[in-house]
């Protein structure tokens, strides 16, 4: 059994950054539409209505609300006046957080445009086309949480609150953080991309024996009771630190331009080191690394905010590099020192 999209070839360009999160959606829908076809359930056509509507939902939204690849920085948060020191902690926090969620990052907050000057201002940590991939804030009637975005605004309710969907937090492809624009403002984040994916194939699992045995709603307790979804940022890059310190002292855009391109750069090249280190020391996966503080000396990544955000940018690179360093799936960096 399979699924085709059809789109037009003139909107080529707006789907191509959304392929490999379209792709893992309906390939999960497909699984699970086999085992109810295979029950002779009755089940299939709503099941398969209301994901095909989710998605055509969210492209609808990314077509309207997406972010601009062409983002100026003068309409971001660095392009304000950071001598506040607080206010320069929250972007140094936020800022590090994104990145060692894979650059994916969800912005909630009561004041429109203030969460949209932080999207806009992660986004200019993503590529062109993964910036397409990401939307601006609209209103609580019209925006809602959707796997498989980079960067999403979501508008908080009259109560303060945000409504983020259990399983759609899960499923999504990347671990993500979660920044709150209000004051004090406040940034956690999910797991490191191993145990996401480790809990979000658990998940998957759990759903599908539900739909085996004909229960409507997946129980916790089959394998991912006690999820602690969000948690505090455990480390912030110094990198990053010291990247907003120099962006504050910069009133040009075309050197604040400049000082941007130099530091994702910096985080490339420092990533491609990584790569290039451990597939000499594990003989391209053959065998588990000796020592990850052994790697952190030899390369300088002695601070685990940064090891955590080069690692995160080499996973995107070469997707399996958590799964060769962390074998066992409950393992974080202090613990393989």
């Amino acid at each position: 059994m399979a699924l085709a999209l059809v789109l037009p070839l003139a909107e080529r360009a707006f789907y191509l950054p959304l392929h490999a999160a379209c792709t893992a959606r309906l390939a999960h829908t497909v699984r699970r539409l086999r085992i109810l076809l295979q029950k002779e359930s009755k089940l299939c056509i709503n099941l398969l209505t209301v994901e095909l509507q989710s998605l055509v939902q969210q492209f609808v939204s990314l077509k309207r609300f997406g972010v601009s690849p062409d983002i100026v920085i003068s309409n971001t948060f660095l392009g304000e006046n950071l001598e506040d020191p607080r206010k320069r902690d929250f972007l140094h926090k936020a800022i590090s957080s994104h990145l060692q969620t894979c650059g994916c990052s969800i912005i909630v907050g009561s004041d429109v445009e203030r969460v949209n000057k932080m999207v806009k201002t992660l986004c200019l940590f993503l590529s062109p086309m993964e910036r397409r991939s990401s939307r601006l804030a609209v209103s609580p009637m019209q925006g809602n949480y959707e796997a498989g975005l980079y960067v999403q605004g979501l508008l908080k309710d009259s109560s303060g609150t945000v409504t983020l969907p259990f399983r759609r937090l899960v499923c999504a492809p990347l671990p993500s953080s979660l920044v709150d624009v209000d004051p004090p403002g406040e940034v956690r984040q999910t797991p490191p991309i191993h145990e996401h994916h480790m809990r979000r194939e658990q998940f998957f699992h759990a759903e599908l024996a539900c739909s085996w045995h004909n229960q409507q709603q997946l129980s916790l307790a089959s394998g991912t009771d006690n999820l602690n979804v969000f948690q505090e940022v455990r480390w912030s890059d110094p990198l990053v630190g010291s990247f907003v310190a120099e962006v504050s002292l910069v009133s040009d855009g075309a050197g604040q331009r400049m000082l941007l391109a130099q530091f994702i750069l910096m985080l490339q090249r420092k990533a491609l080191v990584l790569l290039e280190y451990v597939e000499n020391e594990t003989q391209r996966g053959k065998r588990q690394l000796r020592s990850l503080w052994q790697l952190k000396t030899d390369l300088d990544l002695t601070g685990d905010g940064t090891l955590a955000v080069v690692m995160a940018i080499a996973e995107k690179m070469r997707p399996g590099l958590h799964a060769v360093l962390f074998s066992h799936p409950q393992s974080s960096l202090p613990e393989r020192d």
